[in-house]
């Protein structure tokens, strides 16, 4: 199963995709499961796995730069 989020036109919406013999369509996937044919996926917007809010970065050398600046770790 390979799942997707697309632009529905309406805003993002998560959908599978399906083979057959038409070529991959995608189905749109909601909370009871797979609904109604979106669209076809070559024809379609696809969007980004996810939508992260909050993004956390960690420096590896955050020492070092205490260091440089004469800080106290």
């Amino acid at each position: 199963m390979r799942l997707v989020r697309y632009d529905s036109g309406q805003g993002p919406r998560t959908g599978r995709v399906e083979t057959g013999g038409d070529g991959d369509v995608v189905r749109e996937l909601g909370p009871s499961g797979p609904g109604a044919v979106a669209g076809r996926l070559a024809e379609g917007v696809l969007l980004a796995p996810c939508d992260p809010r909050t993004i956390v970065c960690v420096g590896s050398n955050y020492p070092c730069q205490l260091a440089e600046k004469g800080r106290p770790r």
